[in-house]
């Protein structure tokens, strides 16, 4: 049912999508709500249109400037706002519909606006009715993850200490623009299982629309490595550093997602057990912008070595297979370049810290063993193929440890049970 809403001059018109009874009827007892004293309810934003007047609304905003409050420059009205808890609702003002008698109403909720739970150093109980239903997925999604091999432990407590301070960190960054979180650590840490995580608690206590994926997807497809190969080093054939990803169109769709004139794009998904590119009907399309961009990978971040540190070899695959420096100078320059206008883009970095690189290796083993019971995988790496496969993941990734408080705004210590042990505010 569409009702309409005026401002006191009519200068400003808006059109509401309401149900046949108001779900909920609220007041609130803020420093700007008490003060104007309006009865509201709230709709998604796409329930809600201006029809006129658009020029002649004001916006107020104060505290943590993530709210906004528009009234008519004309005669003062407050007519609706976008909460902080929730940006993609609006609150309207029920007084600036003429067939609703405002002194009529009943059954009127009073929110506690003085102490906003956004405000609160101590964490929510996850006893309240916002959370339940987060509990409920987060549970849910744990379970889907696990395998008879593989359970996770101490679940409500990661979600506690770790999982929401880290959301309501990123929320405190969301100024209604889109934010680009970068989520990064090396080989088996758990990236993509803390993607979703964070992208579920975002999605439902703060109503935000999120999008996750991962540099992998972004892999060059096995003819294109090949060739990769044959004109540099054999080396690049094996997916994984910076130079076997399509940079590219990575760097062109980050520019699209967070840019002021957003166009529908398709990301690319790459399968891991053909090594090569899924059929473009698995591609995920994005139709709408996002708040929120989860872009995790193993290298986000990374920084590129001088040329004196490149020249010793780390490893027998550089030792053996790059004793003309070819392959480790090529991805090195990558990341001066190309891979640096990309990770510029990112605007908050999360770091999952291994404790050390051997957890690397002994992590992926596990990895594809799970895998293989997960997926049904008849093709596997065995122990020797995987101690291989990491070595070219070994030099960026003990880099990057090394060098934790220069690249993230967060790092989280796990420990050797693979669970979240530390986390550690920078910036």
């Amino acid at each position: 049912m569409k009702k309409k809403l005026t401002c006191h001059c009519g200068d400003v018109e808006a059109e509401i999508n309401i149900t046949e009874d108001l779900e909920k009827l609220i007041r609130c007892n803020c420093s700007i709500c008490k003060r104007k004293g309006a009865i509201m309810s709230m709709v998604k934003n796409e329930d809600f249109k201006i029809l006129k007047g658009k020029d002649k609304l004001k916006v107020y905003k104060f505290h943590t400037k993530i709210a906004k409050h528009y009234f008519c420059s004309n005669c003062g009205i407050y007519t609706h706002h976008h909460p902080r808890i929730n940006p993609s609702m609006t609150g309207f003002n029920i007084g600036c519909i003429d067939e609703i008698d405002t002194f009529n109403l009943k059954n009127i909720t009073v929110i506690d606006g003085q102490n906003h739970i956004l405000d609160k150093k101590k964490m929510m109980s996850l006893q309240d009715p916002l959370l339940s239903k987060l509990k409920k997925d987060y549970i849910s999604l744990l379970k889907s993850k696990e395998t008879k091999r593989k359970k996770f432990k101490d679940k409500i407590g990661q979600l506690k200490n770790f999982y929401i301070p880290i959301c309501d960190k990123i929320y405190k960054r969301f100024k209604n623009k889109t934010l680009i979180i970068g989520l990064s650590g090396g080989q088996g840490a758990g990236k993509t299982t803390s993607a979703e995580i964070i992208k579920l608690i975002l999605k439902i206590k703060f109503g935000l629309n999120v999008i996750n994926f991962s540099i992998d997807d972004y892999y060059k497809s096995r003819k294109d490595r090949n060739i990769l190969a044959t004109r540099t080093s054999k080396l690049f054939f094996t997916r994984g550093v910076p130079g076997t990803h399509y940079s590219n169109l990575l760097f062109q769709h980050l520019n699209i997602l967070r840019g002021k004139k957003f166009k529908k794009i398709v990301i690319p998904k790459f399968d891991k057990s053909t090594d090569d590119r899924s059929h473009r009907s698995k591609w995920t399309k994005v139709k709408k912008k996002p708040n929120i961009v989860i872009f995790e990978g193993w290298c986000i971040g990374a920084k590129p070595q001088s040329k004196r540190r490149i020249l010793k070899s780390i490893n027998i695959l550089e030792k053996n297979y790059d004793i003309n420096l070819v392959w480790r100078t090529k991805v090195n320059e990558e990341l001066k370049k190309n891979y640096k206008k990309i990770f510029n883009l990112v605007d908050f970095l999360i770091f999952l810290k291994v404790p050390s690189f051997e957890y690397v290796l002994k992590w992926r083993i596990k990895q594809e063993k799970d895998l293989k019971i997960k997926n049904k995988r008849k093709k596997m790496m065995n122990t020797e193929e995987i101690k291989k496969f990491v070595m070219f993941y070994e030099r960026i990734t003990k880099e990057m440890i090394s060098r934790v408080p220069k690249i993230s705004d967060i790092t989280i210590n796990l420990d050797k049970e693979h669970k979240f042990k530390k986390i550690i505010m920078h910036k």
